[in-house]
């Protein structure tokens, strides 16, 4: 009867300490490859739905460029500003045009970089001073070159780099038409990582209260 209860007792003495920190280890190993796996996912995750977002703004800065160009009477070349990038001015009349209530009359739209960055740029939208980035409508953010690079305008005297452009040379006004103006639009929230997400939208707008050519 001692002899079983001993072997009994023997038989639940417990685990080494070898045996403990082997299996310590194994779980280590299978919560790392958990983690970087929900880690990995979240990521993703938060990528796709920054992507999406900026695709979405992208479109609503779009389609409120068409509106402000429709209700212009006369559109300026774009010009370098001071903040590093390009503005572009709008003619428009006071109280009648979508938010121009006061004087001077017009918008401006303007991309501006963040940083020093050649590939990173924020799209600006002004009615009542100058477009510099500051005091300034923020429209989209992630503004990367587009596919065939940053656009350049013939109209325009040749800067040291056309990094934030977005509006390349007018198409050619036939005679008895309205003039247009082209807009070539690309975001990315990691062009040097991802340049292949890279989302681009193109367009070419009337001014319906422009003079025709």
């Amino acid at each position: 009867m001692r002899a079983e209860t001993g072997e009994r007792l023997y038989g639940e003495q417990g685990v080494t300490l070898v045996e403990l920190i082997v299996v310590m280890v194994v779980l280590s190993v299978i919560m790392l490859g958990l983690t970087t796996a929900m880690v990995s996912g979240t990521s993703s995750e938060v990528a796709v739905a920054q992507r999406q977002q900026a695709q979405q703004n992208a479109r609503v800065a779009l389609e409120r460029m068409r509106v402000d160009i429709h209700c212009a009477s006369a559109v300026s070349d774009p010009q370098v500003n001071d903040g590093g990038g390009f503005t572009l001015t709008m003619t428009e009349t006071k109280g009648i045009c979508p938010s121009v209530t006061q004087l001077p009359s017009g918008v401006q739209w303007c991309t501006i970089p963040v940083g020093a960055s050649t590939t990173h740029f924020q799209l600006f939208r002004e009615t009542s001073g100058d477009c510099d980035g500051v005091n300034t409508t923020l429209v989209v953010d992630y503004v990367t070159a587009p596919s065939a690079g940053w656009p350049t305008n013939a109209n325009v005297p040749t800067p040291a780099s056309w990094a934030g452009n977005l509006w390349p040379t007018t198409p050619t006004c036939d005679t008895g038409t309205l003039p247009t103006l082209a807009i070539d639009l690309a975001i990315n929230p990691d062009p040097v990582g991802h340049p292949s997400q890279t989302y681009e939208l193109k367009d070419a707008i009337a001014p319906r209260n422009s003079l025709p050519c």
